[in-house]
């Protein structure tokens, strides 16, 4: 089984909290929505040879996230995503990937930014997939 930290693993997200939607510097709205997503690994972000982010594109249909950037990051100190299959995350989705934001640490949420808006920042549990959805079987299951 792939790792969470595996180039084109599907990571499958579950909220765990209220998601601030942010459509500018200054304007927030809280959406109250735990429906589960995924993406797959496009990219890693280093940090003290550590992965402290991976991202990749929202691969599951109909939802309001669907081709957005999802980027995952750390939330503790150490969480092994080399190895594991499953952690928690700070959440922010938006059309491109995070930067780091000097003077705070990555896990600090104002630690990464999307320079982009509108951009959807939440909390919960990421995962590796262990089967492939139905949103992206490309079988003709047809008659």
């Amino acid at each position: 089984m792939s790792s969470l930290s595996e180039i084109g693993a599907t990571i499958e997200v579950r909220p765990w909290d209220d998601t601030i939607f942010r459509t500018s510097k200054t304007i927030n709205r809280t959406i109250v929505d735990r429906t589960m997503f995924s993406f797959t690994i496009d990219e890693l972000l280093f940090d003290s040879r550590k992965v402290v982010d991976v991202c990749g594109r929202v691969v599951l249909k109909n939802s309001r996230y669907d081709g957005l950037i999802c980027n995952a990051i750390i939330r503790a100190d150490d969480p092994k995503w080399m190895e594991r299959t499953s952690s928690n995350a700070l959440l922010k989705i938006g059309s491109k990937k995070i930067r780091r934001v000097e003077g705070f640490d990555v896990r600090h949420p104002d630690g990464t930014r999307v320079d982009d808006y509108p951009v959807y920042i939440t909390i919960g549990e990421i995962m590796v997939q262990k089967y492939p959805s139905l949103s992206e079987s490309t079988a003709d299951e047809g008659p």
